[in-house]
């Protein structure tokens, strides 16, 4: 057990290891033994403890994922509650209606504690589809260039099952789609240190709207596109791949969206590989192309709807890449994945020197 981990059991995670323990065959099974607190992890909006579930034959781990409420107040709190509820809920749902698609699953739902802003689920064994997607990188041998290409297919067949296993009955208005943009593009207007110019915004929404126009035409709609189940943060760190099955975690976020809306954002996080000078083109693109065809036969980037997605990805892509606190090598990063989104607006949608300001 790590320090961090110790502490961790005597603080915020105590009160729910205590209720693992005292519940501990129904959460675990009949042969339960005990739980014990193996490491801390922090990330942005939560902090997860790895445990160690110990029954009398065998050894299993588990997580447990605390909420971090944005502020101290009895609001934040109730609401970041029901957060943990929705997530549970949504976990289970999936878990659930993905189990009559062999080798595609979520990760296990075991406990939910809303008083404790915690959620408890199984450990997903493997290596993220991210740490997968480095061997990409240089020269790949044809056999793992393959190996990857079945695993980013099979991502875009866990989004379609995932679709199909939880059907949404709504509409996705496309004032909805517009508002979006318009707090987005506000934001790059206002808080970038390089900033959208209205020039620029006013460049982006005619793009924008002109997309709209040709997807409702495809979609044979006038208001809106139909709605289907969406994961909303769907990238390479949140699947795990192992033996030829693909688990995915973390459903904060899911919710009804447009069919596009995940696919498109794998896709766009396969595209910021080539960021990196160490992957060439011709690779990320044989995966793009895989993931595409697998979620949709014949399906292409410049389908009106998932262009449209894929504009909304870069958009919030590009106001998410200049937040602060990052390393040099991070930073030089976002810089080169800042200009790549650039150069892709001014080929997609127009913009030119006028439409950026320091």
């Amino acid at each position: 057990m790590s320090i961090a981990a110790s502490t961790a059991s005597r603080s915020q995670f105590r009160p729910i290891l205590a209720k693992l323990e005292a519940g501990g065959r129904q959460y675990f099974g009949p042969d339960f033994v005990a739980v014990a607190p193996v490491r801390e992890l922090e990330r942005p909006f939560s902090t997860i403890l790895q445990i160690r579930v110990d029954a009398q034959a065998r050894t299993d781990n588990a997580f447990v994922k605390i909420l971090k409420p944005r502020a101290n107040t009895e609001a934040e709190i109730e609401s970041m509650r029901q957060n943990v509820v929705k997530d549970f809920e949504m976990t289970s749902r999936v878990y659930q209606g993905l189990s009559r698609y062999p080798g595609l699953t979520a990760v296990r739902p075991i406990a939910c504690f809303p008083e404790d802003l915690a959620i408890v689920t199984g450990q997903a064994a493997g290596q993220t589809l991210a740490e997968l997607l480095t061997h990409a990188a240089g020269w790949p041998r044809k056999p793992a260039q393959e190996r990857l290409v079945r695993a980013v297919r099979q991502a875009g067949a866990w989004i379609r099952a995932a679709q199909a296993a939880l059907p949404q009955d709504r509409e996705i208005n496309i004032e909805t789609v517009r508002a979006y943009f318009d707090r987005r593009l506000s934001e790059m207007m206002e808080t970038s240190p390089l900033r959208l110019t209205r020039h620029g915004r006013t460049a982006i929404e005619r793009h924008r709207d002109r997309l709209i126009d040709l997807a409702l035409i495809d979609q044979g709609s006038r208001t809106g596109f139909p709605a289907v189940w969406i994961h909303a943060d769907f990238c390479p760190e949140n699947v795990i791949v192992r033996d030829g099955r693909m688990t995915v975690l973390d459903f904060t976020m899911a919710k009804a969206g447009t069919v596009y809306h995940d696919v498109s954002h794998l896709y766009l996080g396969i595209e910021s590989m080539t960021a990196k000078p160490w992957f060439r083109r011709s690779v990320v693109e044989r995966l793009q192309t895989g993931l595409l065809d697998a979620f949709e036969p014949g399906l292409t980037p410049d389908r009106p709807l998932f262009a449209l997605t894929l504009l909304q990805h870069v958009v919030c892509h590009l106001v998410e890449i200049q937040s602060a606190g990052r390393s040099r090598i991070a930073r030089l990063y976002a810089a080169r994945l800042h200009a790549r989104h650039r150069r892709w607006l001014a080929a997609t949608a127009g913009l030119d020197a006028a439409s950026w300001v320091r």
